[in-house]
């Protein structure tokens, strides 16, 4: 089963906090995901801690993308092997939308 999400974040808290959410809408869909979901949130939060704060000044959002997947042979979960896994984070910046105020 595999899964992508990006998310958009105004502070490092607030990026960890959506990769948490996205993460646990992950693993209700695909129930296997429990198995590497405290994984993936560790390597995701690593990237973010690593990211420079320099290159987060005001007014830029930082965007982290996470994606992964795992193999199993026979029927989980009851009765499977697993044969793979995998998790990719990017990240980088981009210009803070803000929506324009009623009048």
């Amino acid at each position: 089963m595999s899964f992508s999400f990006m998310i958009k974040a105004a502070s490092k808290a607030e990026a960890k906090t959506a990769i948490a959410f996205e993460l646990s809408k992950v693993a209700q869909a695909q129930p296997i995901h429990e198995l590497d979901r405290g994984h993936i949130q560790q390597v995701a939060e690593l990237y973010v801690d690593a990211f420079p704060a320099i290159a987060l000044p005001e007014g830029r959002d930082l965007c982290v993308t996470v994606n992964g997947s795992l193999g199993w042979r026979g029927t989980y979960p009851t009765d499977y092997t697993m044969s793979s896994m995998n998790v990719g984070v990017g990240l980088y910046t981009t210009p803070r939308v803000t929506a324009p105020r009623a009048a």
